[in-house]
C-alpha cells in the first residue's frame, strides 16, 4: 500500500511539473516579438507621451529588452504557479526587480518595484496587484503587441 501511494504520488508530481512546464512555455510563446508601451505609470503618475515612448520593447526568449537599446536587456524569471503571476527581472549587473505580469491576447500588464543600486528597494515591497500610488511607488507598464504590417 506504502508503496503505490509513494509511486502515485511522484506520478503526481511530474504531471504537476509538466503542467508548470507547459503554462511556462505558453507564456513565453505569447510574449515573443515586439511591443510598444501603451500606458505608463510611474509611482501613481501617468508618463507622457515622450517617457512612453522609450519604453517599447522586444522579447526574445526568456530576455526583455528596450526596442533599439539591447544593452538594457534583462532576464526574465516567471512563476507561473502563483496568481496573479510573478516575475523577477534580472540584469546584467544581477540587479533584481520583482513584480506581477498578465499576458492577455495581445496584451501584457506588469507591475513592478525597482531595486535601487545600493540594494534598497524603491517601493515598499514587490507589488501582488497592478496597481501604481505614490505610497507603494510601483511602476505599472501596458504594453500591446506591435502589429504586423501586411504582405500582399
Amino acid at each position: 500500500m506504502f508503496r503505490a501511494s509513494a509511486i502515485l504520488l511522484v506520478v503526481m508530481a511530474n504531471a504537476i511539473a509538466d503542467t508548470g512546464e507547459m503554462s511556462l512555455r505558453k507564456t513565453l510563446d505569447s510574449i515573443q516579438g515586439e511591443w510598444n508601451a501603451t500606458s505608463l505609470t510611474e509611482s501613481g503618475s501617468l508618463a507622457g507621451s515622450q517617457r512612453l515612448s522609450q519604453m517599447s520593447s522586444q522579447f526574445q526568449g526568456d530576455v526583455m529588452s528596450r526596442t533599439g537599446v539591447p544593452e538594457d536587456a534583462v532576464r526574465l524569471s516567471f512563476d507561473v504557479t502563483r496568481s496573479p503571476m510573478t516575475v523577477e527581472w534580472i540584469d546584467r549587473y544581477a540587479q533584481t526587480t520583482q513584480g506581477v505580469v498578465q499576458v492577455k491576447q495581445g496584451r501584457i500588464d506588469m507591475c513592478y518595484s525597482v531595486v535601487e543600486s545600493n540594494g534598497e528597494r524603491t517601493g515598499n515591497r514587490a507589488p501582488t496587484e497592478f496597481k501604481s500610488t505614490a505610497n507603494n511607488k510601483a511602476t505599472l507598464i501596458t504594453f500591446e503587441k506591435k502589429s504586423v504590417p501586411s504582405r500582399r
